[in-house]
């Protein structure tokens, strides 16, 4: 047997909302008990009002039923789980946002019970079944002191998430295999889901400040070091080829006349620039080595075809699109394609392939309307008109 005592984690602030509800669930219980011994009628009648029944739900009593216990040990084991797991809690939701989490989460045990079951249920297991939830999600690290009673009796410590996990598990088992008796566990599993799903949402959405070990912030860290992991994998894989692939003469001469056309764009030499991926394109030929980076490339061809260069304004136009085919900008490569070849170098044919690739992206209607007529003119081209 597993009973906890209290966790690792210090509290900034006095948990009165919580200490308040252990208080008053105590209370209620001492006083239904001692209504139950001197006036059961009355007792019944109180139980009645107060459990929350799914054939006759009102509202009043999905807040009521968590108030009131069926026998000493559910009240304590509820008590001792909301008092160890509580406190945490209400320290980070605040005073006010902890009484409302937790009678909205005895709300929504009681609503997937009424969904699910029709037997009347008390107590105030789906509350505490929320707070533990939150806490899954608050305080994944924490660790929770338990007084352990198995062969041998003393104080252990475990991860607080184990001892939510086993409970959830619990009644998971207790539900599917259809042993769960007087048990609400859909009750129970209905609180825990929606502490989760709260404390998420507060979390995601910045209404409740991030720690640096909630269940987020760990998850985001595991997918930073992920990432990192993969970074330096690819790094290691492109330094191994690199380092496997030694320069040749040829590879450092088309290096040099990239390097050579880059600096005349930015001299605004457009004819030194031509010149330089002419050489290039002779050299390189098909091969990937014709490209430069994504901004070069693109100012090259839009400078190529402001000065008349045509046939190559098309070949670095074409080669962006390919080296670069899910950038914004290629729909409009293969539209200057199709323009220069249909306008200029009378290449219908390359007109009409370079459509097929653009038109299916285009959005804007000015260039919806320009694929349209370039269309048409390689349409007539092609029919001799």
């Amino acid at each position: 047997m597993l009973i906890p005592i209290g966790t690792d984690r210090p509290l900034r602030h006095r948990p009165l909302v919580n200490t308040s509800l252990v208080f008053i669930n105590l209370v209620a219980y001492l006083a239904s008990s001692y209504l139950t011994r001197t006036d059961p009628a009355a007792a019944q009648r109180l139980l009645e009002a107060m459990a929350l029944d799914p054939e006759r739900p009102r509202a009043i009593n999905f807040f009521t039923c968590a108030f009131l216990h069926a026998d000493f040990f559910h009240v304590l084991g509820n008590m001792v789980v909301l008092w160890v797991f509580g406190a945490n809690v209400e320290d980070r939701f605040g005073r006010v946002g902890y009484l409302t989490f937790y009678l909205a989460g005895a709300a929504a045990a009681g609503g997937v019970h009424c969904a699910l079951e029709r037997g009347p249920v008390i107590g105030a297991s789906g509350a505490v079944a929320a707070v533990t939830g939150a806490a899954l999600v608050l305080f994944p690290r924490t660790h929770v002191r338990c007084l352990v009673f198995f062969f041998i009796i003393g104080v252990f410590a475990i991860p607080a998430w184990w001892f939510i996990a086993f409970a959830i598990a619990k009644d998971v088992y207790l539900t599917g295999a259809g042993k769960a008796g007087n048990i609400a566990t859909w009750a129970h599993l209905g609180g825990y889901g929606a502490g989760v799903a709260v404390a998420v949402l507060l979390l995601a959405t910045r209404v409740l400040p991030r720690e640096s070990w909630d269940l987020l912030s760990i998850v985001r860290h595991a997918e930073r070091r992920r990432q990192i992991r993969e970074a330096v994998a690819v790094r290691e894989v492109a330094d191994r080829k690199a380092a496997e692939q030694a320069p040749t003469p040829e590879s450092l001469r088309l290096a040099e006349l990239r390097e050579r056309c880059t600096r005349c764009l930015a001299e605004g030499d457009v004819a030194g620039a031509a010149g330089a991926y002419e050489a290039l394109l002779a050299g390189a030929g098909e091969g990937p080595g014709a490209v430069l980076t994504r901004k070069h490339q693109i100012d090259l061809a839009n400078a190529l075809f402001a000065s008349g260069a045509h046939r190559l304004a098309v070949a670095a136009y074409e080669r962006f699109a390919g080296a670069f085919p899910t950038d914004t900008e290629a729909p409009r490569a293969w539209l200057m394609v199709a323009l220069i070849s249909a306008r200029y170098t009378g290449e219908s044919a390359r007109a009409a392939l370079a459509l097929d690739a653009a038109e299916p992206r285009l959005r804007e209607a000015e260039l919806v309307a320009l694929a349209g007529s370039l269309r048409a003119a390689v349409a007539r081209a092609a029919s001799g008109a």
